[in-house]
This record gives structure tokens, sequence and C-alpha cells, in this order.
């Protein structure tokens, strides 16, 4: 699937993007609906904000406009009230490049850790891909402060892939809906089997 839309990507450039549509699928993948915000959802903007093969700003727009629909729904399973929530898409390609611009989203107002630079390649903060029992993937990205913590708590784990691979490799096959947002609330993010949360 995404090989063949990649494809169509490279002979159809500058294509306009349908990201109310692009959510929905995105959004499907996980179990989710726009409508668990609880509130409406808006983009401003549209693609292509630059001359480009890929959808540059529908691409980390949708991301993180999904990532927004999960916390949301987590907010009200927990009693709070639904969320509107809106996208400049004419600023989302900045969200693909904190490394060049030196700029990262902040959790609760702290920076994540330069994680690179100091911790061993077996450790759970490191960015590595976890298989799960229906074939998807996981990823832990625990570089926040508090957020690895957080996490190992969780799964029950200590620092080590070894140590969290058994409890995320069951994690899909769980059907309780709260311990798949609480995975998504500890910094894991769920991906198909062909392609990551992005989208187009």
């Amino acid at each position: 699937m995404l090989n063949q839309r990649l494809k169509n990507a490279l002979h159809n450039k500058n294509q306009p993007v349908d990201p109310h549509a692009e959510l929905r699928d995105v959004l499907g993948d996980v179990g989710l609906a726009a409508e668990d915000s609880g509130g409406e959802i808006t983009f401003v903007g549209a693609d292509p904000i630059v001359p480009r093969t890929l959808s540059l700003a529908s691409a980390p727009g949708i991301a993180q406009v999904a990532k927004s629909v999960g916390m949301a729904k987590l907010r009200q399973l927990r009693g709070g009230p639904g969320q509107d929530i809106s996208m400049d898409l004419r600023k989302a390609p900045h969200r693909l490049c904190p490394f060049y611009e030196g700029k990262w989203e902040k959790l609760n107002g702290l920076l994540p850790v330069a994680y690179w630079d100091a911790l061993p390649p077996d450790s759970v903060s490191m960015p590595l891909f976890y298989r799960t029992a229906d074939d998807r993937h996981m990823m832990s990205v625990a570089i926040y402060p508090k957020l690895e913590t957080d996490l190992l708590r969780l799964l029950d784990a200590t620092d080590s892939v070894e140590s969290v691979v058994p409890p995320i490799a069951t994690a899909a096959t769980d059907s309780a809906t709260d311990r798949r947002i609480r995975l998504r609330d500890r910094g894991i993010t769920h991906h198909g089997p062909a392609r990551g949360r992005a989208g187009p």
C-alpha cells in the first residue's frame, strides 16, 4: 500500500490532499475516529504548501491532530470535556525539521533529553520498533523527563529492549480500550504493518 502511494506521488506531484479524509484513515488504524475529540476539528491551509512530491504539510499536520484526538479521548475517559482541535498546515512543515531548527516540542513545558548522547543502545528510550501480536508495530519514544519511568512502570519492565519486548508483544491482544490509550499516553506510538500514522 505504501509502495503504491509513493509511486503515485512521484507521478502526480503537488496534488491536493483532503486532510479530514486522511485523518479518518489514520485514526481508524488505531481504533479511533475524529468524533472522539468531542469537539470540532479544523485545518487551516492545504497542500501543496511548498512544491513537493510528498505532502510535507499534511503528513506532519495530520499526525499531530491524530495525537491530539487520542489525548482528547483520554481526557474524556477521565471525566473531562471534549476538545476543539485546530491545525495550521501552513506551519506544519516545521514539524519535520527539529534538528535543523533546533526547536523541539515541549511536554509539560519540558524539552526532550538528548538521548542520542548518553543512553546505551539497548535503552527503551531509543526510537526502536517493536512487533505486536497482530503484526503491527509500536515505538517507544520515552525521550522526555519522567516519561521513561512511567513507561517502564506501565509495562512492568526494566530499562532494556529485552525486558519490554514481551509486554508490548501482547499489548494489541488486550481488548481493553483503556490500556491501548494508556500505551499512547505513556509514549508508545502505534503503527500499521506498512505505514506510520502520518498518512499521506
